[in-house]
């Protein structure tokens, strides 16, 4: 069974302050010329979202998995 689950809990952290300062720091930035790169780097942040649930939905199937 994986008990090492410390990376997970360590990248759902860095996402979260990612996101935090993406959004406040940034959101000024609409409608400026700048507006493009706020865009992709969300359009980044969520694709990495979505990588950390299916990485996480990975863990609990190879747990479920070790336990049959």
């Amino acid at each position: 069974m994986i008990k090492d689950t410390s990376y997970m809990e360590k990248a759902r952290a860095a996402y979260s302050i990612l996101d935090y300062i993406i959004r406040n720091d940034f959101s000024e930035m609409l409608g400026t010329p700048h507006a493009e790169k706020y865009k992709s780097v969300r359009e980044r942040i969520a694709q990495a979202k979505q990588d950390l649930q299916d990485a996480e939905n990975t863990l609990v199937c190879l747990e479920q998995e070790s336990r049959a």
